[in-house]
């Protein structure tokens, strides 16, 4: 996939399965997390929304002034059920 300026081609992969680009048994997709400052968080509150992902790669899109800028990603996986892990 080639991605463009001002963007980032993201894949999310199953830790206990890193080179491959299935999902964990059931689970139907992830939740996107972005948070654009110089440190990262480790609270969630801090991060906006940016989706709930079901394929891979997923493609963000930042503005100009994002320039430059060091973006944070967090991402928790979704069950069927669409409880949060």
């Amino acid at each position: 996939m080639q991605t463009n300026r001002l963007e980032h081609s993201v894949l999310v992969t199953d830790s206990d399965t890193p080179s491959r680009r299935a999902k964990p048994p059931d689970v139907i997709g992830c939740e996107a997390m972005l948070l654009i400052r110089d440190m990262p968080s480790f609270d969630p509150a801090n991060y906006s929304m940016i989706g709930v992902w079901t394929r891979f790669p997923e493609v963000v899109r930042f503005n100009a002034e994002d320039t430059g800028k060091i973006a944070h990603y967090l991402f928790r996986w979704l069950n069927t059920k669409g409880e949060r892990g």
